[in-house]
């Protein structure tokens, strides 16, 4: 009877821990998808009109699953820690540069600029 106890214990635990894992780790897709929904929303704060079409949208999720993909790629690298450290951050600085440069027009990237400042302060 007692070890009937631990062992129902023991699967609500494990049911509860693999439930809540599998829910937060996201794929690249999810995530590339997240990050539009909010660069979108940011955008769409300061003024609605300069919404991101599809297309747009499609550009970052992929550009956004490149980053992800070269970033995983610099932390499983054989490279010292610094220098993971550096193609992490260059894999970022290239996004968001093509993001606001390629992709966005300039009304919507001064549009996310603001919404960014509004954010901070």
């Amino acid at each position: 009877m007692k070890s009937a106890k631990y062992l129902l214990a023991f699967l609500a635990v494990l049911f509860f821990s693999l439930t809540g894992f599998s829910q937060s780790n996201n794929g690249p897709k999810e995530q590339a998808e997240a990050r539009v929904a909010e660069i979108n929303d940011a955008i769409v704060s300061v003024n609605p009109a300069l919404a991101l079409s599809d297309a747009q949208k499609k550009k970052i999720t992929d550009l956004h699953i490149a980053r992800t993909e070269k970033i995983t790629a610099a932390k499983k690298s054989d490279k010292a820690e610094h220098e993971k450290n550096d193609a992490v951050n260059e894999a970022i600085k290239a996004f968001n540069l093509a993001v606001n440069n390629d992709v966005l027009t300039k009304e919507q990237a001064k549009a996310k600029r603001e919404a960014a400042a509004n954010k901070k302060g």
